[in-house]
């Protein structure tokens, strides 16, 4: 049954490929810049659930339109602190020595009511300022009116005009002073979105380095046992499906042996599965600081730092990927020599040219490589083509019906389009081949809550504690344990009429919870 959506699509439909090859033969609308979201699939990142999207108003809205040529590998608010810092000081003088002047000005001249006496500023009586300009000239007064009515309208007219003035010259200064300060910002920021040597900038850079360091569990019955080769006996592991003991035997693996690539890229891949993504990208740059050109290292990192919402990374990773593979490398045109962290901010034209490098690859080649099509599926997700997405995911599991990883992007992918039923089916396929696969599992109770199954959605987060239980070891904690399980687990609680069960879930009684929704404990 989870197969018949992609075998369908060949037999009964149109083909996966076929629909894919169709969208590039389309005009493609202007991507959005950053991630979106809808309903509970999202949760969380991309490619185990959804992302947040971001948007600006007022007048930061007005100012990031007039500067997207700025490069998106700048940080954000590459400005100098002194100039701003001079110019809200400056707003503050203005409005010190006018706008209180002009308030006090205003709140002296009165409101004019249809019945009330005409005061001027200077608080003549209206009737004696009438007779006065009368006595000057009365044969300037229609016979047609009462004694003093033009005075009355010429004061009237004097007011108005004086109010209107006013208004005017302090609403002209202050837009005035608000294009003049805009500019002046605008001007900082392209000086500095030319200037990498600016010393914020390379303050900024080296203090901000997220992920350097791994962090391994603090207790490993693992690595206590040195008649064993931790490597491979982490394969198995991995293979069965057992990820947390996978997990130890691979940090086990990289204590003994720090320059072990392929002891640190499986470590990275376990934890992705693990659902720490986190630890995951930590280890994962470990393994191409050994070996810039892992590419097998590159299209998992672009994975877990689209999960993170490290956008522009997720696209730098893909482009290392491209241009490291003999076959496709001549396509990139800028290459890049590491993934900078100096922004996470994903621009239009970044993530254009990085798609643009991927299509040219399907209209060129003469077969469909799947790590192409998986590589195009995390980019359309990235910008939100989720129908995209899913026929590269199910071209790319034409060549690998059987990889869990494939099907749970897949399963993903539709729960991000609102198709949680379809995403349903995909996961279960997944889990077929892995039972273990932790976040898949997870994913499925997101897909459940959102399909309104919550006694389901906890019986799938109880299910994989218990898998991440077993990798605590004697006298372990629950650090191992993922902290957003445990929240989605708590959403689903409150969804069941079953308040009795707070409590379990607030102290985190894994035991407890699994008798009551009689899962069996793994440990």
């Amino acid at each position: 049954m989870a197969l018949r959506g992609l075998v369908e699509g060949d037999c009964g439909g149109q083909n996966p490929l076929t629909k894919l090859r169709g969208h590039f033969t389309q005009d493609r609308g202007r991507l959005q810049e950053g991630l979106r979201r809808s309903n509970l699939d999202k949760l969380g990142g991309f490619l185990q659930q959804d992302v947040e999207g971001l948007s600006d108003q007022g007048l930061v809205t007005e100012f990031l339109h007039e500067t997207r040529q700025v490069t998106a590998l700048r940080p954000p608010t590459t400005f100098r602190m002194g100039s701003l810092l001079q110019e809200l000081k400056s707003i503050g003088l203005f409005y010190q020595e006018y706008g209180g002047w002009a308030e006090d000005y205003l709140s002296s001249i009165p409101v004019v009511e249809p019945k009330d006496n005409l005061m001027l500023n200077q608080g003549i009586d209206a009737a004696e300022y009438e007779q006065f300009v009368a006595s000057l000239d009365s044969s300037r007064i229609s016979e047609e009116r009462s004694p003093g009515s033009g005075a009355e309208e010429w004061a009237q007219e004097f007011l108005n005009t004086a109010q209107t003035d006013l208004q005017t010259n302090i609403q002209s200064n202050t837009e005035a002073y608000r294009q003049d300060f805009w500019k002046n910002l605008e001007d900082e920021w392209r000086e500095m979105a030319g200037d990498d040597n600016h010393p914020w900038i390379q303050d900024y850079s080296a203090a901000y380095e997220p992920f350097s360091e791994y962090q391994f569990q603090e207790e490993n019955s693992a690595a206590e046992n040195s008649n064993i080769n931790h490597l491979e006996e982490g394969k198995q592991k991995l293979k069965e499906g057992d990820l947390p003991s996978a997990v130890l035997l691979f940090e086990a693996a990289v204590r003994q042996d720090a320059d072990n690539r392929e002891a640190w890229l499986l470590l990275g891949q376990a934890q992705a599965q693990n659902e720490q993504d986190p630890q995951a990208i930590s280890a994962l740059r470990k393994c191409l600081s050994l070996d810039p050109t892992e590419r097998t290292a590159l299209m998992s990192l672009a994975v877990s730092l689209t999960n993170e919402s490290y956008q522009a990374q997720a696209c730098q990773a893909l482009t290392m990927w491209l241009q490291n593979h003999e076959d496709y490398g001549h396509l990139v045109v800028n290459p890049i020599d590491k993934i900078s962290f100096n922004s996470s901010f994903m621009s239009q034209d970044l993530h254009q040219q990085t798609t643009d490098w991927y299509v040219q690859e399907i209209k060129e080649g003469s077969n469909l490589d799947p790590n192409i099509q998986a590589g195009l599926g995390i980019l359309f997700n990235l910008s939100g083509d989720y129908d995209k997405a899913v026929d590269c995911f199910k071209a790319a599991l034409i060549s690998n019906p059987d990889d869990s990883l494939l099907w749970n992007r897949l399963g993903a992918t539709l729960a991000n389009g609102n198709r949680s039923e379809e995403a349903v089916s995909a996961y279960h396929t997944a889990l077929r081949y892995s039972p273990g696969y932790i976040r898949c599992r997870y994913n499925l109770g997101i897909s459940c809550i959102n399909l309104k199954a919550y006694k389901e959605a906890a019986e799938h987060f109880l299910t994989a504690l218990n898998f991440q239980a077993t990798g605590r070891g004697p006298g372990g904690s629950e650090s191992t344990m993922s902290e957003t399980i445990w929240s989605s687990l708590r959403l689903a609680v409150s969804f069941i009429n079953r308040p009795d069960l707070k409590e379990l879930t607030d102290k985190k009684d894994l035991a407890a919870l699994s008798a009551e929704f009689n899962i069996s404990s793994l440990e």
